[in-house]
């Protein structure tokens, strides 16, 4: 191996006076003792300081959040993979809890912090100043496979070299890419946590990291799917209106309900004429400013005729509507109704 002040020195011949954007292309350390990977190889930021996180949901936005830091609730709803009881300097391709194993496309070399692999971040930037760490030595790329799907995984990435390095991190559910969380990692005390939580219809079983430079991480962190109320994954059926056509019937089967949470019931009594078609909206809104329609049906229905001389007749409308939401959480809404005549002097098939 390599000593870093004598890889500085080769590094100041090679690249001195090479910049990009101004910024010096020289790491002025390494976190492993020692260079990983040639310094040519090296894809440094464009940036002095590390970007903003970019997030790209390539599936549905919804069903795609980046965890941007390492706080009580994303610990409290993820499980930790100890990797403490590895041996420092030994290769690993996978590493497990008996649930969950995460298997890497090339081995990890175990390293504690500092003595082994020099900095890291302190919260809330991370769990920990000084984590059980597992380096791709030489490295840039390195692909993660989960052994049970989950909502949410994620871990915590710190380049090798004591400069900043652009980092994709893709989150995939089958051949599926769900999304990817990009960002700007310092090699020096900069670690940062590539996180993410999905729906259960895109759960993550692949994750690929791509960079400037090889890397460590710890805390690897996976949180698996409710098995009960779980909603996410509504019934998906194509329709397609036909130019001209203004309605269509859509048969639609459910074989599996598994959903727990709320029901809202709307009953809305219409006084109209007799025998004339009224059709009946009913909007269920959010308390945002200006509010957004959370929910909508509409039904249409002809009056029934007059038992009496007053031509005007009452008749009531039923709606129903389902909200996937935690029974401990207040949820506050509007409903908006509208109502109107369908069609005028024309008499109803009743």
């Amino acid at each position: 191996m390599v000593l870093v002040d004598e890889i500085n020195k080769i590094g100041g011949i090679i690249m001195d006076e090479i910049k990009d954007n101004g910024v010096e292309l020289m790491p002025s350390g390494f976190n492993s003792y020692y260079e990983g990977a040639p310094l040519y190889k090296y894809i440094f930021s464009d940036s002095e300081e590390p970007k903003e996180a970019q997030v790209i949901s390539e599936f549905d936005s919804s069903c795609f959040t980046r965890i941007p830091l390492p706080d009580e609730e994303y610990q409290a709803s993820t499980t930790r993979i100890d990797i403490s009881g590895l041996v420092d300097f030994n290769n690993y391709t996978s590493i497990t809890d008996g649930i969950q194993t995460v298997t890497f496309s090339s081995p990890l070399n175990k390293r504690t912090v500092p003595s082994s692999w020099q900095t890291w971040s302190s919260p809330p930037f991370s769990e920990d100043s000084t984590p059980d760490v597992l380096f791709n030595d030489g490295n840039f790329s390195l692909t993660i496979n989960l052994s049970v799907p989950s909502c949410t995984f994620g871990f915590e990435l710190e380049p090798e070299p004591f400069a900043i390095f652009p980092y994709t991190v893709s989150f995939y559910s089958g051949t599926t890419l769900v999304g990817s969380i990009f960002m700007d990692v310092n090699g020096d005390a900069g670690a940062r946590l590539f996180a993410a939580r999905t729906c259960c219809c895109t759960v993550f079983d692949r994750v690929e990291i791509t960079g400037g430079a090889d890397f460590a991480i710890a805390q690897v962190r996976y949180g698996t799917c409710p098995t009960e109320g779980n909603c996410c994954c509504e019934t998906s059926t194509p329709v397609t209106f036909n130019a001209c056509q203004d309605s269509a019937t859509l048969p639609v089967n459910i074989t599996d309900i598994g959903c727990r949470g709320r029901l809202l019931t709307v009953n809305v009594t219409v006084r109209a004429c007799e025998r004339r078609q009224v059709a009946v909206g009913v909007f269920v809104c959010d308390n945002s400013t200006p509010q957004r329609v959370l929910r909508f049906k509409v039904s249409e229905v002809c009056m029934p005729p007059s038992t009496n001389a007053d031509p005007c007749v009452t008749t009531n409308f039923r709606f129903c509507f389902i909200f996937n939401t935690d029974l401990c959480d207040p949820l506050s809404l509007n409903v908006r109704t509208i109502a109107e005549y369908a069609c005028f002097d024309t008499p109803c098939n009743c």
